[in-house]
């Protein structure tokens, strides 16, 4: 009987082999090297030792989850277990593959080979030569070849080296390639089958040849719910999916998909679902640098589609120097037109666009291409070593190499009472700290972690004196986990006795980042707990009074995360008189320059932001959004605001408030570039049963529909001569507790109104009487599909509750 793996619309599921009983094995423990502890594998007895010892012990030694193992040898488990065409050797009986379950070590190929793994059956939901890892692992210069893994458990996940990823797990994979035929009920792939939500993957040097067939697969990772970053590898196999995503690199990528000098020359076929040359989905962000395929592509079920680099919707995109050469049969019905021809690929034209590429941070010099090539290949022995130093914290994800001409994004560190600064070179901390590698790092590295003691403010009258960098950061922690002593608190008041400034002068003189961040410390927002392992959710309850000071320099940069704001998740909270300045917020998703979110009975009032907010959805200049969490609260009241600067998201923003559900914006003004691909405007990006009082602006949209940043614009004139400053001055609000006195500006010195309570020098011309495009006692109430109706018009009530 033939199991020949084929990809196409004929391909079946390799059918269960019934063998005969195989040899039995004597396990062993291996030696144990005194100076690296690392286990000594030499045969397939002490491989069989080792995962016993990972699982349960062996020989006296305790079960050891964490060991360490290095091959010394070549390992053969079986031999010629597969025939030249790729199918399974029927004449021989197999010793049988047990995975090594819940393993959280290191496992050092040393540029050896496991070959002769063989799985066929449905004993094992996760398969591979890993089943699945926890927390922090190491796997490099390893091949596994001439193996099988049938994976026939309904769910099960499948990869040659490891099946299933756990969550908060991290994987930093060098110099590894397979040449196992797989096919799994689940997600597949050539090397990592699955990697559940806050996972981290960090691939170079890789590939995969073997075929895949599976429900959903890629080249070399299946479907991952975190971060996946691959440079220098490829993938050759042919991967075909009955049902789901499929890829030549990943199948799916729910945050960040970094792949650079990387490319595929299998076929991609995807029979019911989405196929793509590189990703078959990517939910967020996608950076593709350097890449390129040749393979065939298809989807062709009608509701399939077939992408030249990858499916998904509102993504995040830098595509630099992507080509595609694929053919689409032609009944395809939703399949991309390629960027390339076989003919490039082939004589050497793509390889020349990519040695000639001066993107920095990427180094192209890894590619080559001789007379006898017929596509451009990767150069081997591309990473150096890398150790990192926590001195006494524990790393955010592990990463062991980095690679030279790339630019690396380096691990953050946490450690009980601290926060993380960077790293840096010296062990002092006398050298510049950084949290990215240049790519004109070369050779071996150890790099230090760099520490700020938290220090517990004072207490006054209930109240949190908070006037040092390290007090706003140990308050922040107070509330989200708790420091020391002082249990979490998310209701604690804070109070600001001084102005203060995290990072000095991060933005140019457009409100833009300068430079790529590597330099600066982070913050990790006042109500929020998402990169705090093991704590729930925390949404800030409590009183925060900044009296006027500023808190200048914060950064936040969560590609894959939501939140971004000096405050994150506010719940009846109340925040006054606070100004951030000179501020970088960066998030997936829900991001606003006092408050990503403001729900229930929240208030801000009487502060403002000048900086740069980018977000894909919910971008705010004050406030992400906000909206009631229970039926009978009032709502929110954002009063005295305003928000200067950039303001960019893929929907859902707005100057103000990227959306608003029963929120009051009052006596407010915002004059910001707000950008976005829908849903765009000067005040909301969009609100149902909400109102504005009083609001002013005078900002650019760029938006691809939806926009209404036109309406009721102010001129730059009535900004700068104080017209808009008497207006928000004079204006009185009771019913709402607005009082509009804390507004002024120094003509001639300020183009916009500040905190300062007066108008000093005459305008111009000034007047008292409120243009009628913006009538203060004009209020806009908002149907169901955000349109304006008549106050008096009975809208009814809307509730909605926010949150996971």
């Amino acid at each position: 009987m033939k199991n020949k793996i084929i990809c196409g619309a004929a391909a079946l599921l390799l059918p269960t082999i019934a063998l005969a009983d195989p040899p039995k094995i004597s396990t062993r423990l291996p030696q144990q090297d005194p100076t690296t502890k690392c286990y000594q594998i030499s045969n397939i007895g002490e491989l069989y030792g080792f995962a016993a010892l990972v699982e349960e012990g062996i020989d006296g030694a305790e079960k050891d989850p964490t060991a360490c193992g290095v091959l010394t040898k070549d390992i053969v488990v079986n031999k010629n277990l597969l025939t030249a065409s790729g199918d399974v050797n029927e004449e021989n009986d197999f010793i049988s593959w047990i995975p090594i379950h819940n393993f959280k070590g290191s496992f050092h190929g040393a540029g050896h080979t496991i070959s002769g793994l063989y799985l066929n059956g449905n004993e094992y939901q996760k398969a591979g030569l890993f089943a699945n890892i926890y927390g922090n692992v190491v796997i490099d210069s390893l091949g596994i070849v001439d193996s099988y893994f049938n994976n026939t458990n309904v769910g099960g996940t499948t990869g040659s080296f490891v099946g299933l990823m756990e969550e908060h797990s991290s994987l930093s994979m060098n110099e590894c390639y397979n040449e196992a035929s797989i096919n799994s009920k689940a997600a597949a792939a050539g090397l990592v089958g699955e990697a559940y939500e806050y996972t981290n993957i960090n691939m170079n040097g890789s590939h995969n040849s073997g075929n895949i067939i599976s429900t959903s697969a890629g080249g070399l990772v299946g479907h991952t719910q975190g971060n996946l970053r691959v440079t220098n590898s490829y993938n050759t196999g042919n991967v075909y999916v009955t049902t789901g995503y499929v890829g030549g690199i990943a199948s799916y990528v729910y945050d960040n998909a970094y792949i650079a000098n990387s490319y595929n020359t299998g076929d991609i076929t995807s029979q019911k679902g989405d196929a793509a040359c590189i990703v078959g989905y990517i939910k967020k962000f996608a950076h593709l640098i350097n890449v390129y395929s040749s393979g065939n592509l298809s989807a062709p079920n009608q509701h399939g589609a077939a992408k030249s680099f990858f499916n998904g919707f509102n993504v995040s995109v830098e595509i630099v120097n992507a080509f595609s050469a694929h053919v689409c049969p032609a009944s395809e019905i939703d399949c991309d037109k390629p960027n390339a021809t076989p003919e490039e690929i082939a004589d050497g034209t793509i390889y020349k666009k990519f040695i000639s590429s001066n993107y920095e941070g990427v180094d192209a010099s890894v590619w080559k291409q001789g007379e006898s090539d017929t596509h451009p290949t990767l150069s081997k022995g591309t990473a150096a070593s890398l150790t990192l130093d926590t001195k006494g914290g524990e790393l955010g994800y592990i990463l062991n190499y980095y690679v030279p001409g790339i630019t690396s994004p380096l691990p953050s560190a946490t450690r009980k009472g601290y926060i993380f600064t960077g790293w840096s070179e010296s062990e002092d901390a006398s050298a510049a700290k950084f949290t990215t590698l240049d790519h004109k790092a070369t050779g071996a590295k150890i790099l230090y972690a760099n520490w700020m003691e938290q220090k517990a403010p004072a207490v006054k009258n209930d109240c949190y004196q908070i006037g040092t960098v390290p007090e706003l950061y140990a308050f922040a922690t107070i509330v989200n986990e708790g420091l020391g002593d002082i249990e979490r608190n998310m209701s604690a008041c804070g109070e600001l006795t001084d102005d203060i400034v995290i990072n000095k002068n991060i933005l140019d003189s457009a409100n833009q980042l300068i430079g790529d961040g590597s330099n600066l410390v982070a913050w990790n927002p006042i109500g929020d707990a998402r990169l705090i392992s093991g704590v729930d959710s925390v949404m800030y309850s409590g009183t925060f009074n900044g009296h006027g000071h500023t808190v200048s320099g914060i950064y936040v940069n969560r590609t894959a995360l939501e939140d971004a704001g000096l405050f994150g998740w506010v719940r009846n909270g109340s925040i006054d008189s606070v100004n951030v300045r000179d501020s970088y917020l960066r998030a997936f998703e829900y991001g606003g320059g006092i408050a990503s979110r403001a729900e229930g009975t929240s208030r801000i009032s009487n502060s403002s932001f000048i900086g740069e907010i980018d977000v894909g959805y919910h971008a705010g200049g004050i406030v992400g959004t906000a909206g009631k969490f229970d039926p009978e609260d009032e709502g929110i009241t954002i009063a005295n605001v305003y928000a200067k600067g950039n303001i960019k998201g893929d929907s859902y923003t707005g100057g103000i408030v990227g959306v608003g559900l029963d929120t009051k914006i009052i006596n407010a003004y915002v004059i910001a570039d707000i950008k976005s691909s829908e849903k765009t405007g000067a005040y909301f990006g969009y609100s149902r049963y909400s109102e504005t009082k009083n609001v002013f602006q005078a900002s650019l949209c760029l938006t691809g529909s939806e926009s209404e940043c036109e309406d009721l614009k102010t001129s730059w004139k009535e900004f700068e001569d104080g017209t808009v400053a008497q207006l928000l001055h004079d204006f009185k609000d009771e019913e709402n507790s607005v009082d509009g006195s804390i507004w002024g500006q120094a003509l001639k010195k300020d183009p916009s109104p500040v905190f300062i309570g007066e108008i000093m020098e005459a305008p111009l011309a000034i007047t008292k009487k409120i243009l009628p495009s913006i009538n203060p006692s004009r209020i806009h109430v908002l149907d169901l599909k955000g349109r304006r109706v008549n106050k008096a018009a009975n809208v009814g009530r809307y509730f909605t509750k926010f949150g996971k």
